[in-house]
């Protein structure tokens, strides 16, 4: 009521009884009514009609508008101030001490309107928050959204205390006006005392302004302590009506240390099954940091078979980040779980790594069944569980042999993972050479270099290759080298041959491969200098990549090299050096030039 007689009183001075009766029964009914009309003022885009003022009268004329009645009369006021911009502000600072509360109040949000502005002082907004009126207190609070993050410190006490504000509405924007502008430390405490405030669209506000502070500055949450008193209002808050104030509650309880979130491990657990995706999704990942973990480890498991696809992901990396002790509920559920669910247990317990051991007998008996996708999951599992355990090698050579693709690629993957006594399944990795999908083809190239000895008698083959008519056998063939690398030293001639071709993928493969080879394929370096003028970006770009990689193998294994080959590697990187000056970073070819200069050094003080 305080609001209505005021505004009624300003009126009645002005002998304007019938507009001010029409006022008045609008604001009687709905104080929002005007709070959203000056809300969208701020929002509002500004017309041309205004010409811009020269003068302080102007300027002043514009501001004595405020006390119009006519609503369209305080637009255009508002709108032309702001146009006017910096040199308005000393009026508008003036006109914050105005008797009338809507001078007061539209001053405010013009100054907010402004924004970018250095003349605004947070004391002269700072005492509105004291206003008697709550549309004037709500517009302060508005302004101070703008001051910008430097003032923080000096207003950030003033705005905490307005959250104990009489008006639900004054509450609501200074939560948000917190999250903009508030001290992160400080007002992540108060907006989380905030989230158990009796207005449904204050808690909203503070948990919306506690997000923007997670998006902008999540380091604050990190450093922030929080008290037992805060972390029950947060548990209180997962069961809130409001969405956005439940996702808030577990994101911040994610972040606060494990020793005092024990009490919140079985609210969490139920909001594994909240209606919201997001809630569900944020409460895995808070399960994941909290210090005793059995009682989620079950329920994380469950929440393997959700919905949503987002949630079944944080389960699955919650459970990775509990590690080892994780391992006994995901054994037993790989025992008793339908074959899907299994299946993504088996890659959880490979990315927990030798700490799953235990399930290995289990995993092996897994590896056997009737599923493709749970037979490929259970390879790489082992293979990254037990890369020196014998007992598993039987079952990974066994799968290089198996019908699915998938199973053949994980096995043949995990021949990069396991020890050298795994030299026996090498007749098998040549089989797979010669298998019908690629990516199958590729991956036994690349185990096979891992086998000098028995790398080489491939490698005649793929150089044959290079000259196939067909194209898509060329450009195999030179990849298939360069993932042999070292090994395949016999093919640079021929690759460096297969740079010419008239297919680009046949170009760039091979350029790569000599890359990848090494120092064994310095005698490329001219070509490759060419090649960085390649009509395929890729091609050039490339040829860098390639450069660089022989100049540093050849800077690690300067030794090598012949006398004349040291001094032609020293000439040729350090032309290519002057090349990649203005281009790149050059200080990799720096270091290796500086390796090869010091053992040309060596060589001249030995002789």
């Amino acid at each position: 009521m305080t609001v209505i007689v005021s505004r009624g009183f300003l009126v009645l001075n002005r002998i304007k009884t019938m507009i001010a009766l029409i006022r008045l029964t609008a604001l009687a009914s709905h104080f929002t009514a005007n709070l959203l009309c000056y809300f969208l003022l701020l929002f509002a885009t500004p017309i041309s009609w205004a010409q811009k003022p020269n003068d302080n009268l102007k300027i002043n004329l514009y501001i004595h508008k405020f006390e119009s009645i006519d609503e369209d009369e305080e637009h255009k006021a508002i709108e032309s101030l702001q146009k006017i911009g910096e040199p308005a502000i000393p009026a508008l600072i003036k006109a914050l001490q105005s008797e009338d509360m809507w001078v007061r109040s539209l001053a405010a949000i013009t100054i907010a309107r402004i924004r970018k502005n250095k003349k605004v002082s947070p004391p002269s907004l700072i005492l509105l928050l004291k206003d008697k009126e709550p549309l004037v207190r709500y517009s302060a609070a508005l302004a101070l959204s703008y001051i910008g993050q430097s003032k923080a410190t000096s207003v950030t006490p003033f705005l905490i205390k307005a959250l104990q504000d009489d008006s639900s509405l004054v509450r609501q924007r200074v939560a948000l006006t917190l999250g903009n502008v508030g001290e992160p430390k400080t007002s992540i405490r108060a907006l989380i005392q905030a989230l158990q405030d009796s207005d449904q669209s204050v808690r909203y506000s503070a948990a919306y302004a506690l997000n923007h502070i997670a998006l902008t500055n999540i380091t604050a949450f990190n450093q922030i302590r929080f008290s037992t008193t805060q972390v029950q209002i947060l548990i209180q808050a997962l069961q809130d009506k409001e969405v956005s104030v439940r996702y808030i509650a577990a994101f911040t309880l994610s972040y606060i240390s494990r020793s005092k979130t024990t009490s919140a491990i079985p609210n969490l657990i139920k909001a594994l099954e909240d209606e919201s995706a997001l809630v569900r999704q944020r409460a895995a990942f808070a399960l994941a940091n909290m210090k005793k973990t059995d009682m989620s480890v079950a329920a994380l498991i469950r929440a393997l078979k959700d919905s949503d696809r987002s949630v079944r992901y944080s389960a699955a990396y919650a459970l990775n980040r509990i590690g080892v002790k994780a391992v006994p509920g995901l054994t037993a559920a790989l025992q008793t779980e339908e074959v899907s669910i299994q299946a993504d247990i088996a890659e959880i317990l490979g990315g927990i790594g030798k700490g799953a051991t235990s399930a290995i007998p289990h995993l092996i008996k897994a590896s056997e069944g009737e599923n493709s996708n749970f037979r490929a999951k259970t390879i790489y599992a082992l293979s990254r569980i037990a890369s020196g355990n014998q007992v598993v090698f039987p079952n990974i050579i066994n799968a290089l042999g198996d019908e699915n693709e998938i199973v053949r690629v994980n096995s043949v993957n995990a021949m990069g993972r396991i020890t050298p006594q795994a030299k026996t399944s090498v007749p098998t990795l040549k089989i797979l050479l010669e298998d019908k999908n690629q990516k199958v083809r590729l991956k036994a190239a690349e185990a096979n270099g891992k086998f000098p000895f028995d790398a080489k008698s491939i490698v005649p083959e793929y150089i044959a290759n290079l000259g196939h008519t067909e194209a898509s056998f060329r450009a195999e063939s030179a990849q298939l080298l360069g993932l042999i690398g070292e090994e395949a030293k016999d093919s640079v001639p021929q690759l460096i041959k297969a740079m010419q071709d008239e297919e680009s993928d046949v170009r760039l493969n091979a350029v790569e491969a000599l890359g990848k080879i090494g120092i064994h394929a310095i005698k490329s370096l001219p070509q490759l200098i060419a090649a960085l003028q390649d009509k395929d970006t890729l091609i050039a770009n490339q040829a860098a990549v390639a450069i660089n990689n022989i100049a540093g193998s050849s800077g690690e294994n300067a030794e090598k090299l012949s006398d004349s080959d040291l001094d032609k590697a020293i000439l040729q990187f350090d032309n290519v050096r002057k090349l990649f000056a203005n281009l790149q970073d050059t200080e990799n070819l720096t270091i290796a030039i500086n390796y090869l200069k010091v053992e040309r050094l060596l060589r001249n003080l030995s002789n």
